[in-house]
Order: C-alpha cells, then structure tokens, then sequence
C-alpha cells in the first residue's frame, strides 16, 4: 500500500527509526531489544502525542500531572 493509506503505521515507524534504529549502533539482538523496551517505556508514558493534544499519556490520563 501507498504510505498516505497508513498515516498512523508511517509515523509510529519513522519515530522508532529516529529514535532506536538511527541513533544506536546495535551490535545484537539482545541490544536491540533492549533499546526498543527502553525507547516503548518512554514512547508510550512520556512522549507527548500529537493525538493526545501534544499531552503524554499519563498527562492526558491524569496521572502524570
């Protein structure tokens, strides 16, 4: 499919990317899991979301105010 059909799948790749794939120099499997818990961890409770007014999760949920 065109990358326009899947705007959400497009952007959640492009953030992983920048943030594990581009920024690390993974050596191993075990590396890049690591790394990918580490950047999920902080994608899903700490990065604002655009979808979310520009809030974190936990702001949006009122927890993290």
């Amino acid at each position: 499919g065109k990358p326009a059909q899947n705007g959400y799948i497009e952007r959640f790749n492009r953030s992983y990317r920048e943030g594990v794939l581009d920024a690390y120099i993974l050596t191993s499997i075990e590396q890049a899991q690591d790394e990918t818990d580490t950047w999920m961890q902080d994608y899903n409770h700490h990065h604002p979301h655009e979808s979310l007014g520009d809030k974190t999760p936990l702001e949006y949920e009122g927890i993290g105010i």
